[in-house]
């Protein structure tokens, strides 16, 4: 018997490529080197905020008295 949905779906899956496809060994790897891209993407996201925080706290205590002691000594 003719279903017209399994000849649409038939020819949908004609004409995408293969790491779309549910299930296939193609969409699990694309998958996975999506997951890690993101990933390394929020780590180095971190980094960076890290990095300019860590060099927003040196230019502060470079510029800034922080101890009695070190104002009478710049005098």
């Amino acid at each position: 018997m003719y279903h017209p949905m399994k000849a649409l779906e038939r020819k949908w899956n004609a004409h995408t490529p293969k790491f779309l496809h549910n299930g296939s060994k193609e969409n699990i790897i694309f998958q996975l080197t999506l997951t890690a891209l993101f990933l390394l993407g929020l780590y180095g996201k971190d980094w960076v905020q890290e990095r300019s925080r860590k060099r927003q706290e040196a230019l502060y205590r470079e510029n800034y008295v922080t101890d009695l002691s070190d104002y009478a000594s710049r005098r």
